[in-house]
């Protein structure tokens, strides 16, 4: 429809908030529910309000006609945010209330005023609600101008009691550094954005390693993880992975015009967070005994001596060709050694199969490169320390060479050696 279309609806139908529950992760009980505008027509048909906020006026329309559908679009978010606190009010049992505001709206309350009070922290006030039980979701990626003085309004809400979510983090445009500037209390992440940026894939990479980032990013800046757009038991898992603490979507409830029971969806999260667990437990066991495999198979190879004993480089590699062809050192692919301060000694020593042999490719140009600036150096360092000239092995990496996930294990032959084998390594589907 167009803006004119949608003020005829409008006006000829009844605007109320919806509510959409959120759940705890750590208790499976209700945590509060997302307000969201719904048009309900005379059959009592409820229509989604998001395409008419996201409409504007043509372009070809006089300014005084977009000034008018802007401020009509105004004076509908205020009657669905008021009939949300209101019946929040009455309702303590419904938890917290996640009302969305565009940073547009804050930014239009400075231009007409540097005083008077937002509308939101005046509504919640005139409806008697609470507003430490009130999170504010700003969508991140709207955030585009005046991040400065959208904060100064920030901390007004704060100082009220309000709480501030990002919504929408991690979409295609959304910019991260706003995310720092704003503290945000809540990080909220959209599996249904983050899907349709991977082209559908949960499986992908990247749709991880964005989400990774994420959780890594929510964790220093102290920040709560809600995953929204939850639809399925894989989305559950993934949600649960990445240190999910509030969870949304349609595998709980639809937005409905009544509040959900704080135990409604308990059972459903508690067989979830069994099965998660089970999951993880036995995932674990299934590394640990791979890397038990792995740091056997190298050390009765006895590869590492072979740096100790052989100086000549091609003695060296003819050497290290022989020990790869032990059994569990199939997927090997690369060996090289530092000193205790990450300096490389050694040239790169690239292994390859012919016929189902080990032939091993020397690389000078790695020597004197520095490596105790990639993770799994002092990784091996630490782990040295606690149980000294022990095999370690590394969390698994993209190596950017190879283009594939690698593990790296690793000894101290001595305390001026250190042995490093690069093995590649397949991830859990």
């Amino acid at each position: 429809m167009n803006y004119r279309e949608w003020r005829m609806a409008i006006e000829g139908a009844r605007v109320e908030a919806h509510f959409q529950p959120i759940f705890s992760s750590e208790t499976g009980l209700l945590f509060g529910h997302e307000a969201l505008g719904r048009l309900v027509g005379a059959d009592g048909r409820a229509e989604t309000l998001g395409p008419f906020f996201s409409s504007h006026a043509p372009i070809r329309s006089s300014s005084a006609e977009r000034s008018r559908h802007e401020v009509f679009k105004r004076d509908v978010d205020r009657m669905i945010r008021f009939d949300a606190m209101e019946r929040a009010a009455a309702d303590v049992s419904a938890g917290f209330l996640f009302l969305n505001i565009a940073p547009s709206l804050i930014l239009d309350h400075l231009e007409r005023s540097d005083t008077a009070l937002p509308y939101t922290i005046l509504a919640a006030r005139e409806s008697g609600l609470d507003p430490n039980r009130v999170v504010l979701e700003l969508t991140e990626e709207e955030i585009r101008t005046d991040p400065e003085r959208l904060n100064s309004v920030i901390d007004l809400y704060r100082a009220e009691g309000f709480r501030i979510a990002l919504d929408d983090v991690g979409s295609a445009s959304s910019n991260l550094d706003r995310v720092a500037l704003f503290k945000p209390d809540i990080i909220k992440i959209d599996f249904l954005l983050l899907k349709r940026s991977a082209g559908g894939s949960t499986s992908s990479e990247g749709y991880r390693r964005v989400i990774e980032s994420l959780a890594s990013l929510s964790s220093r800046l102290g920040a709560d993880l809600l995953f929204e757009g939850i639809e399925n038991a894989d989305d559950f898992q993934n949600a649960l992975s990445f240190g999910g603490r509030y969870l949304q979507g349609f595998l709980f409830a639809r937005a409905g015009r009544e509040f959900e029971e704080s135990r409604a969806r308990f059972e459903l999260i508690s067989r979830h967070r069994e099965l998660y667990c089970f999951q993880r437990h036995g995932s674990a066991l299934r590394r640990k005994r791979e890397e038990r495999l792995l740091v056997d198979s190298v050390s009765a190879s006895g590869i590492d001596q072979a740096f100790a004993a052989v100086s000549a480089e091609a003695d060296l590699a003819a050497s290290l060709a022989r020990k790869a062809n032990a059994p569990g050192l199939e997927k090997l692919a690369r060996a090289y050694t530092t000193d205790r301060a990450g300096i490389q000694l050694s040239s790169n020593y690239d292994f390859s199969r012919t016929g189902g042999f080990a032939v091993v490719s020397t690389d000078g140009g790695a020597r004197g490169k520095c490596w105790c600036l990639r993770p799994y150096f002092f990784d091996h360092v630490e782990k040295d320390m606690n149980a000294p000239g022990s095999w370690t092995v590394s969390e698994p990496y993209r190596d950017i060479a190879f283009g594939r996930q690698m593990k790296t294990v690793a000894r101290s032959v001595s305390d001026e050696l250190v042995v490093f084998l690069d093995f590649f390594h397949e991830e859990e589907s």
